[in-house]
């Protein structure tokens, strides 16, 4: 009996392969109404149990700014069928599937994705796989039945369905300490609001099958739990944990700052001479500083309130300012009068405009007859020869 009807044809004539049916449906069976029983003595609903677990494939996508992140996983479900009959069930689940018109007669488990943007649901498609496990002893045919039938009741050999989704679950990434930073993101599940009086869902098993290590994150931690262990009512959550990759903030970031900084500040001892180079050099450092901040605001900063990074190149941009102007253009620099040109000096005309709020620099050259340096109210610092 264990080679009748195992998709291969044993006897000769083929026979042991005729009238092969996996699933025995019963005329009254409604799949919109999940398989809960009653308790006569207490009249009393005993839900369904349905075990969830998950596995995460891959982190394909992690996006600050949209509060988002891409997740591609598999989800398993299982539970039992009371009112099921299964015939001639094999030990192994494979040799158990049911095609996609059995799987359309029998009632599915729909759980809610409810930090998804349209509240996904489950649902079971040719993408899906539902196969029984083989638990219990089985039972003879009835002496009537002409074919000899093994038969399992489906109170004791349970359903498992799985399928694989890519979905975008929202996050609310917490970046105060950008960039050492450790991020928490979940993936909440509920059964659907007609089911929860007669189902319940159990948290059985997570599972990493991807990389820990990503392109700005690492992955730390991961767990599937009940959202409230008093009320299991309101479904399961997993949670991942995430730590950023420093190295990278600081190859980007921090060592550049650092590099500008330090040349500005040996354009200090330059002689008087070159003072052409030193305006150069410190304005060109302020607007690299201004392109490292800009570019980190458009990457993270736009949903951070007050992270260290934006103090730091704040900083940088608004307090080196006047510094660098100060050391720049503090006090009219001469050069030295040749024999030719005795009691007149080499001018050079400079104006310097800085918008606080747009941070756009121009300069030109002219003769130079003092520096004024004056505040508007529009918010235009700028120094005037």
């Amino acid at each position: 009996m264990e080679t009748r009807c195992d998709q291969f044809p044993n006897c000769k004539d083929g026979s042991d392969e005729v009238s092969c049916r996996l699933l025995i449906v019963p005329e009254n069976y409604n799949k919109k109404i999940p398989p809960f029983q009653l308790d006569w003595t207490t009249n009393q609903v005993i839900k369904a149990e349905v075990n969830v677990s998950l596995f995460i494939v891959d982190m394909l996508k992690i996006s600050e700014v949209d509060l988002e992140f891409l997740l591609k996983f598999k989800i398993k479900l299982e539970w039992f069928d009371y009112r099921l009959q299964f015939y001639n069930l094999k030990k192994s689940d494979a040799s158990n599937a049911l095609s996609v018109l059995e799987a359309e007669l029998l009632w599915l488990p729909t759980l809610v994705f409810t930090n998804t943007e349209k509240n996904d649901i489950t649902s079971g498609d040719d993408k899906s796989e539902l196969t029984v496990s083989r638990s219990s002893k089985s039972s003879p045919s009835p002496d009537w039945e002409i074919e000899e039938i093994n038969i399992f009741p489906g109170s004791s050999n349970k359903l498992n369905f799985e399928r694989v989704y890519t979905k975008t679950f929202r996050c609310v990434f917490e970046l105060s300490m950008y960039p050492f930073d450790t991020q928490v993101c979940y993936v909440d599940l509920e059964v659907k609001t007609l089911d929860r009086q007669g189902v319940n869902i159990n948290p059985i098993l997570i599972q990493l099958d991807g990389d820990t290590v990503l392109t700005q994150y690492i992955l730390t931690d991961w767990n599937l739990a009940y959202k409230n262990e008093s009320n299991p009512d309101q479904g399961v959550k997993m949670k991942i944990v995430m730590k950023r990759r420093i190295m990278s903030e600081i190859m980007t970031t921090y060592l550049p700052t650092i590099l500008i900084l330090t040349i500005v500040y040996i354009t200090n001892f330059f002689k008087d001479f070159f003072f052409e180079a030193v305006v150069s050099v410190n304005l060109t450092a302020l607007l690299g500083g201004l392109r490292l901040f800009t570019n980190l605001r458009q990457d993270v900063l736009t949903c951070a309130k007050a992270s260290i990074s934006s103090q730091v190149l704040s900083s940088f941009l608004s307090s080196d300012v006047s510094l660098r102007l100060q050391a720049s253009f503090g006090a009219p620099r001469r050069l030295e009068p040749s024999s030719s040109q005795e009691g007149q000096c080499s001018h050079i005309n400079l104006k310097v405009f800085i918008d606080i709020r747009d941070i756009d620099i121009t300069y030109w050259r002219g003769p130079i007859q003092n520096i004024d340096k004056m505040f508007n109210p529009s918010g235009l610092l700028f120094f005037k020869g």
